[in-house]
């Protein structure tokens, strides 16, 4: 495959990827079917460290109420192996002002970041350490699910530019059903 232009402009390790033929070397034959191309990613982790703004849209089909997050997160290195210098955890801090409902005021989340294979996967993990989901964006889009008690998560993430993605969160369980749509975009 010929240089990408993520690489060619100096992204961040983002490689270009024309849907599912790239894979199977029909990368020209893709590329005119699609609008744009998707976006595959060389290191996920190394992809995600920086300093981002958030919106997140929430729509809540329970409390039929609508809800809006808007912040940063920061996700910062914090463990690397000194032999071969490889990034292999971070911490990503979220923080900003949540409308929902009757509440208007600060939110805030931390998830730990652990690399699983070598510039792929990502174990994403609670702060307190409980598993929460994988993270894979090689191909520009994962699809990932976690099971909360009777709460399912299905979250699917989206690669939409070098310095920028998307997850979309669909929840259900036997009270809640809501979808939320969260953008990041670097800074």
């Amino acid at each position: 495959m010929a240089e990408s232009p993520g690489l060619a402009s100096g992204g961040r390790y983002v490689e270009w990827i024309f849907g599912q033929a790239a894979l199977q070397g029909q990368a020209s034959k893709a590329s005119q079917k699609l609008d744009c191309p998707l976006m595959g990613i060389l290191d996920t982790l190394e992809f995600l460290l920086g300093n981002w703004r958030v919106d997140r849209r929430i729509q809540d089909h329970v409390l039929e109420s609508d809800g809006h997050f808007q912040g940063t997160a920061s996700i910062s290195a914090w463990e690397s192996l000194s032999d071969y210098d490889t990034l292999v955890r971070a911490t990503m801090s979220e923080a900003g002002e949540l409308r929902f409902g009757a509440y208007n005021g600060t939110a805030t989340r931390r998830l730990e970041l652990s690399r699983l294979e070598r510039f792929a996967v990502v174990s994403v993990t609670f702060s307190d350490g409980r598993p929460f989901v994988d993270l894979d964006l090689r191909r520009g889009t994962w699809q990932s699910g976690h099971v909360c008690g009777n709460d399912n998560y299905q979250i699917i993430t989206t690669v939409l530019s070098d310095d920028s993605f998307e997850e979309r969160w669909q929840v259900t369980g036997a009270a809640k059903r809501y979808d939320t749509v969260t953008n990041f975009v670097r800074y």
